[in-house]
């Protein structure tokens, strides 16, 4: 449940942060995931703190099945932003091979 909660975490982070392909956006997606682990890390302590328990195996174990999820969410939003960007591209390229050039089109 953690891995489909955090991913789901990654991935609305992602969307606010606009990260659009790995290429463009290395820098936005590690703070996507430096904010995961940090609140993975924030939610293990609170736990620990609330239930008066030492820190453990169990208590790294969750915060590294959190930060897969964050992984898996992240991964699979730039994949989906990358194939976007590729339609669009392509959309583009089309259209202006309709057009018959690319006459006043900045393809830079």
């Amino acid at each position: 449940m953690h891995t489909f909660l955090y991913g789901v975490l990654a991935w609305l982070l992602a969307s606010f942060f606009r990260v659009s392909a790995w290429e463009d956006r290395r820098r936005e997606l590690l703070c996507v995931m430096a904010s995961i682990l940090g609140i993975a890390i924030l939610q293990e302590a609170i736990q620990m703190v609330s239930e008066q328990v030492p820190l453990g195996h169990d208590e790294v174990f969750d915060v590294l099945v959190d930060l897969n999820g964050g992984l898996l969410g992240g991964a699979l939003y730039v994949c989906l932003a990358r194939r976007r960007l590729s339609d669009v591209t392509m959309t583009d390229v089309t259209r202006l091979a309709q057009q018959g050039g690319t006459e006043g089109y900045n393809c830079g």
